[in-house]
């Protein structure tokens, strides 16, 4: 080995044992356990990093809960309050992933590293009441949800909803889920959601207001998606019709779930036989591969755009209640809604684009056009 080349391998090792000690915690942590009267239980973990002046917080048990907790912020990015460090080191602005400890601002904030961000000046830092009931009501909800997709693999028909919003929704339903599954993000699911941007958000329930998102951290973000999608769960589903009116037997659907569920709800994409997700490939050389009709297009505007109608009862179960509506839509689709006594008023169809009638009306048990 030439003395060039040795200390080249020096020069790196060194580098490395710095940079093990710039993320080297203080030897005394502090743990917060935090308990609400609807029952949930959590424990919060604070480690200081000495050599960055930053404090890096987890919940035990509870792995990525805390992301997003307040907006635009991932835990992925050191804050600014380490601007000292990060002005010659640049590079090391992105937090090292294999650590558990993330951190994020609002532990710097409840720690009094309150330096403020001159790129928001208007931002305020949240009391710690509001950070406690933050992580409370995350916890409360992620365990809703977990409890909502156990149920969901089961396949129940038609989807469970709550009992306060059953009469949101028909007693009977011909379209049945047959398949629910979780997909990671590098399978196709993800290829078709760049393809098919939604022309509507979902629905968001945010107590806060966004801050403006850093260019800075947009050039950092390798990945497409935004601050906000970070953190995302994707799901598939499948249902099947009865295949009439010439629509497809098979419908699945991907389905984005939010770390901050159910404050923003949701987001449903439709897919036929022949978009389905093995084929999604070949779907920019073949246009039969998009999402073909208007009607698919307003029933995915039922399930996400009017996602807040569905929060009735227990906002924690939006998940099921959107299926419940995803699966309502279908009958109406296919007509054997027709079958029972719930059919809509007046005409099937109106409107210029002859859009069928998919409200359906607690009241008097019908259908009606929006």
């Amino acid at each position: 080995v030439s003395p060039a080349a040795h200390d080249e391998d020096t020069e790196e090792e060194e580098e490395a044992e710095q940079q093990l000690d710039v993320y080297k915690a203080h030897p005394h942590t502090v743990r917060a356990r935090l308990r609400s009267k609807q029952g949930v239980d959590v424990m919060l973990r604070f480690e200081l990093l000495e050599a960055l002046d930053v404090v890096t917080v987890t919940a035990e048990a509870h792995q990525a809960l805390l992301a997003n907790l307040f907006p635009n912020d991932t835990g992925v990015f050191l804050p600014r309050t380490v601007a000292k460090y990060t002005e010659t080191q640049e590079r090391n602005t992105i937090f090292p992933s294999h650590l558990k400890g993330r951190p994020y601002k609002w532990a710097q904030w409840l720690a009094g590293l309150t330096y403020l961000d001159p790129s928001m000046p208007n931002h305020s830092q949240p009391s710690t009441r509001e950070i406690v009931e933050n992580v409370l009501t995350r916890v409360r909800a992620q365990e809703a949800l977990s409890a909502q997709l156990e149920v969901l693999g089961k396949c129940p028909h038609p989807v469970d909803v709550h009992v306060k919003a059953k009469v949101l929704f028909p007693q009977t339903a011909v379209a049945k889920l047959v398949k629910w599954e979780e997909v990671t993000e590098n399978e196709n699911a993800v290829a078709f959601l760049k393809l098919s941007r939604p022309r509507c958000l979902a629905p968001v329930m945010h107590m806060h207001s966004q801050p403006n998102t850093q260019k800075k951290e947009d050039n950092q973000d390798k990945s497409s998606r935004s601050w906000s999608d970070f953190g995302r769960r994707l799901f598939r589903g499948e249902f099947e019709t009865s295949g009439k009116a010439g629509y497809p037997k098979t419908i699945q659907v991907v389905v984005q779930v939010f770390v901050d569920y159910p404050a923003r709800a949701p987001y449903f994409t439709l897919l036929t036989e022949s978009n389905s997700v093995a084929n999604i490939n070949d779907s920019k050389a073949n246009p039969n591969y998009s999402v073909a009709s208007q009607e698919f297009r307003t029933i995915q505007a039922e399930v996400n755009a009017y996602a807040n109608e569905l929060r009735a009862g227990d906002p924690l179960n939006l998940l099921s209640h959107q299926l419940r509506r995803l699966q309502m839509c279908l009958d109406v689709l296919t007509g054997d809604i027709e079958k029972s006594s719930q059919q809509s008023f007046g005409r099937t169809k109106r409107g210029r684009d002859r859009k069928l009638a998919f409200v359906f009306d607690p009241i008097s048990q019908k259908f009606r056009h929006r």
